[in-house]
């Protein structure tokens, strides 16, 4: 359930008034006023105050997600500066989600110990590196894992990646009742990571620049019924913009008429039949020699499909090689938006990507197209009857499109689950780009050494005209980190002259 502007300041005043209500007794005995617990954002201040944590903290406890962690940063704090920092005490709170300090502010014993920075219980210690890395993950950097071989050679199964969340503007959660750090599952027991009672509002920050073709983006897998921040993580190349026409002819991908090349830090990687010319190819030992991730079949007595990158057809220039590519009258069954044309992966289009503002002429034959961007990626219904087209139950022969589209598309093409299959990609899907490969992983190598990739390690990622966007943005941190430990140090240095 979406929940409307007013929805959401109700359930704030209400949750705040509880927090009033249990945490008021705790308020009082520090010599603050009772009222002080129940004025929003006031009493976050004073709080963070009586627990003699940084003001500027306050800001953490509105970003949905992280605010989840703050307020259990706040609610140990309570109970360190109050010497109730028992096991029993946390559990009692935790498990209550704050109730019992309605019966813990209301003891006759109650006193205020402040507690310096210096005995603080692990507790808030581990609490504090969770905001810490959630604030990381929310605004700048988000490990990602390379699981499949969609973007061979250019990402490889096994890279271990750093994805820039800002760089197209950051998206603020939809989901508000989420563990933080993870994304969908639990690891190991598999279970939801989230609770889809309540979702916010789409959100999103001003963007340093928007997707362009050829970017390699990180974006939420459109036909995942999951809540928006939450769907499967896909990461593909963005080949089509808003209102590009695309086509693709015996794998060479055309966009508005014109070959788009690849860039020229892409490796991609497609199926090509190799002829042996009698020599018999052992498939075992040539996958792990050129580190081949997917199937090599033999198609013929001594020919064989094998996907290659441009540095891997170099190791077969004395056989006869030829690039697979599927017959053009072919139909593939499972394409995306089956119009009844005879289209297949190395044979597309033409298509137009949608652009916001587009305005479309429905029929029977672009329904197809259409019907999941109207439906569930725009939020009407959307209904055919007897060659009639209503939306939200009003007959209408056209729409407008609300919200720009992208086409993405592995460099693997294939072996690439991607646009081809399943659709455009929303704007508001995409989330990041990857930034640089700070591991990878090679798990058929033989021993630790020959399984680590040493020539990927810190490898950039990103375009190289793009890069200079991180520097202002890294730098920026690297001053914040220095001023708070400065200001920290000399905070101590204070401390211990007044002791």
């Amino acid at each position: 359930m979406v929940l409307s502007g007013v929805a959401v300041l109700w359930i704030f005043l209400v949750l705040n008034g509880v927090h009033g209500l249990c945490t008021m007794g705790f308020y009082t005995k520090t010599g603050r006023a009772a009222w002080s617990a129940f004025v929003p954002f006031y009493n976050v201040y004073s709080g963070l105050q009586m627990i003699r944590k940084p003001v500027w903290w306050s800001v953490l406890f509105y970003i949905p997600v992280i605010n989840n962690v703050m307020i259990l940063v706040l609610w140990a704090g309570i109970l360190r500066h109050f010497g109730l920092d028992k096991r029993d005490r946390y559990i009692q709170v935790f498990a209550t989600l704050g109730l019992y300090f309605f019966v813990l502010s209301r003891r006759k014993d109650l006193v205020y110990r402040p507690v310096t920075e210096q005995k603080q219980h692990w507790v808030s210690s581990l609490l504090f590196a969770v905001v810490v890395a959630s604030v990381i993950r929310f605004f700048a950097f988000e490990p990602y894992t390379i699981p499949t071989s969609s973007m061979e050679k250019t990402l490889r199964v096994g890279d271990f990646l750093f994805v820039n969340k800002y760089v197209y503007g950051i998206r603020v959660p939809v989901t508000l009742l989420s563990l933080p750090l993870l994304h969908d599952k639990i690891p190991v027991l598999g279970f939801p990571a989230y609770l889809d009672w309540v979702r916010l509002p789409y959100l999103r920050l001003p963007a340093l620049r928007e997707v362009v073709r050829g970017d390699i983006i990180v974006f939420n897998y459109p036909i995942d019924d999951a809540p928006l921040d939450k769907k499967q993580n896909y990461v593909k190349r963005c080949v089509a913009v808003p209102g590009d026409t695309l086509r693709i002819e015996g794998t060479r991908l055309l966009i508005n008429g014109r070959e788009m090349p690849f860039p020229v830090e892409a490796d991609p990687q497609f199926l090509y039949n190799v002829d042996t010319k009698g020599v018999p190819l052992n498939r075992s030992r040539m996958k792990e020699r050129y580190e081949i991730t997917d199937r090599i079949d033999q198609v013929g007595t001594s020919t064989y499909r094998v996907p290659l990158s441009k540095g891997g057809l170099s190791h077969f220039s004395r056989f006869n090689v030829n690039r697979f590519v599927l017959p053009e009258d072919y139909v593939e069954p499972r394409l995306f938006a089956e119009t009844g044309a005879a289209w297949n992966g190395d044979y597309y289009g033409a298509i137009r990507i949608p652009a916001k503002g587009d305005r479309v002429v429905l029929t029977s034959k672009n329904s197809p197209l259409y019907r999941r961007i109207i439906t569930h990626y725009e939020g009407h219904l959307l209904e055919e009857k007897e060659g009639l087209f209503y939306i939200d139950g009003v007959e209408t022969k056209e729409y407008t499109v609300m919200k720009d589209y992208y086409w993405a598309m592995g460099d693997n093409r294939h072996n690439s689950l991607d646009s081809r299959y399943w659709g455009f990609v929303p704007r508001d899907h995409i989330f990041g780009s990857p930034s640089m490969i700070w591991m990878s992983w090679n798990s058929a190598g033989r021993g630790l050494l020959d399984k680590i990739r040493w020539d990927r390690l810190l490898l950039v990622v990103d375009n190289e005209e793009h890069t200079h966007l991180y520097v202002p943005v890294g730098v920026l941190f690297l001053v914040l980190f220095g001023v708070n430990r400065y200001r920290r140090k000399k905070k101590k240095e204070a401390n211990k002259s007044t002791a």
